[in-house]
């Protein structure tokens, strides 16, 4: 028989109430985090965790993480000062892993038409017929 949410959020020992409430607590924390970190430092870094009184923060780059650790004797007092963070013993910082898309392969240069022209012509004056079929075929494919 199928659950509704409801029901499954109702008892507060499922699995999906606990995770909904450990969700909760990491959104409250976050903003009392959010409170001791400089607004442009904020905007990139954010509360991951917090268990076994290890909290950890995510920052958007190693730019923003080496900026946060500048921070750490700072903010580790601060946060200690509020319950919920009374047994930070440790801050551990890590970097988002983004999924960046292989670059692109540069398109080759395009030869002018006016290029082309000088290469045909100086194709056709090649003594060596090897090198004046390779300047020909090198302007053919390059318009």
């Amino acid at each position: 028989m199928p659950h509704t949410i409801y029901k499954l959020l109702e008892d507060r020992n499922s699995s999906y109430s606990m995770l909904v409430r450990h969700a909760t607590e990491l959104a409250s924390l976050n903003l009392q985090l959010q409170k001791h970190l400089p607004a442009s430092l904020g905007k990139h870094c954010q509360l991951a965790n917090y268990r076994s009184n290890t909290l950890v923060i995510q920052s958007e780059s190693a730019a923003w993480a080496s900026k946060l650790r500048y921070l750490l004797p700072q903010l580790r007092r601060e946060l200690k000062q509020y319950t919920s963070f009374s047994g930070l013993k440790d801050i551990h910082i890590k970097v988002a892993s983004t999924a960046t898309a292989p670059a692109e392969k540069p398109s080759p240069p395009r030869l002018s038409k006016q290029s082309a022209q000088l290469l045909e012509q100086a194709a056709a004056s090649m003594s060596d017929p090897e090198l004046g079929k390779a300047l020909a075929q090198l302007a053919r494919h390059k318009r």
